[in-house]
């Protein structure tokens, strides 16, 4: 029988095997460990996948063992140590941990390579691994002998995986990949992978990464953790934004990635780094295409979680940098002869009224336009504060109550349904049927 050979120089105290909570790392903040049942798990997931296992902690041999025992009228096997010559029985049945830790041969290889790392502070060249015949104890040493399985060998020679140690990568948080599904690390330990998805990178995080005695992850949480972790590297997030506006739709992983968690002003600058300082966005086909024949540097960013944080650290919005016939696909031209007369006439009249001052129109183009709708919505009339402009569409070029309207928006500034807007419209009513009953009354 073959076995891997997983081997440390320094002596392990048996209880660190047998004694369920005994952890030496807990409060250690550079250690994989922290529950103190790693190992004691790593044995029971052994003996469930009758896999097995030889422990040596210096010339002390240890090899984990069950006996039937009935508790509660059920009958269980219990765990129990063979200490060189003495057997010192657990308070551990089999079945401990078997709901959760249901992948027994790599949560087992996990667990004791992990342990392998803390008692050498993390330095995997320090790790002596490798096959052997048979199992012999080494002074001075800790060595753990693993029967050599096919899935035991398939899982070594995967091994850099599972453990970025083997490479050095153990201090890298995102690491590229060709898409393929997420795989998220703590403290360079592969604790899980995100099935289904198609990500661009692999995250590897520290002690903000929430786990369980099991090692189990929430996949929401480890999700909105990553967009903070992606935020935090500007290469990885700068390549991450470029196939935002090449994609188009949500395609890898990363971009479905909630603004709630991306950085914003990181990603402001991702997005100036990547594309210039003078760059645009808009989540709108149709505004990308009129922004683009007007010259803008726009980008489409269909993905609402990077469009809100880009936006919010500080990207303009297309639509901020275009008029409103810009954005309505509007075909203005210069006001004709009857709007510019109906224009002068109610301006005459407001300014009577005290309700216009005289340089209000200063600088305001008047112009019409004739298409009808903008996406579904019939427009006859509207001003663009921007650029100064007061449009009339050319079938309402007599309609007072249209132009009567869209002067109120150049006086008062405010948008429809605002309370300036409705108060400036109540009280120019108030006047002029002051004005109406006291003619009335003179007649």
């Amino acid at each position: 029988m073959k076995f891997l050979r997983i081997s440390t120089v320094g002596v392990a105290e048996v209880e660190s095997f047998t004694v369920l909570g005994a952890s030496s790392s807990r409060q250690d903040k550079e250690s994989i460990g922290q529950f103190g049942s790693g190992a004691k798990h790593a044995i029971l997931c052994a003996l469930r996948s009758a896999t097995g296992l030889i422990i040596y902690c210096g010339r002390t041999k240890i090899v984990p063992q069950t006996q039937p025992q009935t508790i509660h009228g059920v009958l269980q096997e219990r765990l129990q140590f063979r200490i060189d010559n003495r057997t010192e029985i657990s308070s551990m049945v089999l079945d401990f941990g078997s709901i959760d830790w249901t992948e027994p041969v790599p949560m087992m290889l996990r667990e004791l390579l992990s342990n392998a790392l803390d008692s050498v502070n993390g330095d995997w060249a320090k790790i002596a691994i490798d096959y052997c015949e048979k199992p012999r104890a080494k002074k001075d040493s800790t060595q753990v002998f693993v029967e050599l399985t096919a899935e035991v060998r398939e899982y070594m020679h995967n091994v850099h995986h599972y453990f970025l140690h083997v490479n050095g990568e153990e201090n890298e948080t995102c690491l590229a990949q060709n898409p393929m599904p997420c795989r998220f690390y703590r403290k360079g330990v592969f604790v899980h992978e995100c099935e289904g998805t198609k990500s661009l990178y692999s995250y590897n995080c520290g002690d903000e990464l929430p786990i369980d005695e099991s090692r189990k992850l929430d996949t929401y949480r480890v999700k909105n953790l990553a967009a903070k972790v992606l935020s935090d590297n500007p290469k990885a997030l700068k390549h991450v934004v470029s196939t935002l506006c090449r994609s188009g739709d949500s395609v890898y992983y990363e971009h479905d990635f909630s603004d709630w968690y991306l950085l914003s002003a990181r990603v402001a600058e991702a997005f100036k780094l990547e594309y210039g300082s003078d760059v645009c966005i808009t989540d709108n086909a149709s505004t990308y295409s009129r922004a683009t024949t007007k010259g803008l540097n726009v980008r489409l960013i269909k993905q609402h979680g990077w469009f809100k944080a880009a936006k919010s650290g500080g990207i303009p919005d297309a639509v901020t940098l275009m008029t409103r016939a810009d954005n309505d696909g509007l075909i203005l031209t210069p006001a004709g002869y009857e709007l510019k007369s109906n224009v002068f006439a109610i301006y005459e009249e407001m300014q009577a009224l005290a309700m216009i001052g005289d340089d209000v129109m200063d600088g305001v183009k008047l112009c019409e336009f004739e298409k009808p709708i903008s996406g579904g919505i019939a427009i006859n009339g509207f001003y663009c504060p921007q650029t100064r402009t007061l449009a009339i569409h050319r079938d309402h070029v007599g309609d007072w109550k249209v132009i009567i309207e869209e002067l109120s928006h150049v006086v008062t500034g405010a948008n429809d349904e605002t309370r300036d807007f409705q108060d400036y419209a109540f009280r120019l009513s108030a006047l002029l049927m002051k004005k109406l009953i006291a003619e009335r009354r003179d007649s």
